[in-house]
């Protein structure tokens, strides 16, 4: 019938940057390791040098910046891992509560869940644990890189594949313009939720650009898929 031939469809999203506010966790945990140094870092350093980058890469834009070394303390890499790893669990003991609840509704209409991050694997593993993905049916997917990288159109992709969801029936919550970019070059449908290290992007691209989470938003999405 009718309902047997409705597509799967998917809610995904970036883990660290939607289910929390992950941006503002590494900005913590970047400051606390290059105060070390002497060195006063900022949100519009954190903005320039660590967004859409992996932390190694950030700390060497960082240095560059500050003392113009042209590589990154590997020492000091491993404090900035070690500070967001206590950052961001804090940060999942105040998840994103409007997600949770379009969740629990959603999942009540056969939508399934997923979200990649761009975080070093084991930061990405206890993140997950924090968050308790598992138990809540959401499904989570890495870069691959163990030092984590950007997100690519190709770290969409094996998402909808863990969750056997054809791309263009997913609806991707994205926080910048290269997740948004690649989530498109994916074929997925894309909602740009920019925060405040990335709402000076382009955002090209999406189907929406909201201030916040908005599950109707969502929902019309969703129902266009199925017209």
């Amino acid at each position: 019938n009718a309902q047997e031939e409705q597509p799967v469809l998917a809610l995904v999203f970036e883990l660290e940057n939607i289910a929390i506010t992950g941006r503002d966790a590494l900005f913590k945990a970047f400051e606390k390791a290059l105060s070390k140094q002497k060195i006063k870092f900022t949100p519009a350093q954190y903005s320039r040098y660590c967004v859409d980058k992996s932390i190694h890469s950030g700390v060497e834009g960082a240095m560059n910046s500050e003392k113009g070394s042209e590589t990154a303390d590997e020492a000091l890499v491993d404090e900035v891992i070690k500070n967001a790893d206590s950052e961001l669990t804090a940060a999942a003991k105040s998840p994103n509560a409007d997600l949770d609840a379009a969740i629990t509704r959603f999942g009540k209409k056969g939508i399934v869940f997923g979200a990649v991050s761009a975080l070093p694997e084991a930061l990405s593993e206890s993140l997950s644990a924090a968050l308790n993905t598992e138990e809540r049916g959401i499904t989570v997917g890495t870069t691959g890189n163990p030092r984590g990288r950007r997100l690519s159109s190709d770290s969409w992709r094996k998402l909808a594949r863990k969750l056997d969801v054809r791309p263009l029936h997913c609806v991707a919550l994205c926080t910048s313009a290269a997740g948004c970019r690649a989530a498109v070059a994916a074929n997925m449908i894309c909602v740009a939720i920019p925060d405040a290290y990335t709402e000076f992007q382009d955002f090209g691209g999406a189907k929406a650009v909201l201030d916040s989470f908005d599950a109707k938003v969502v929902q019309r999405l969703f129902d266009a898929m199925n017209d």
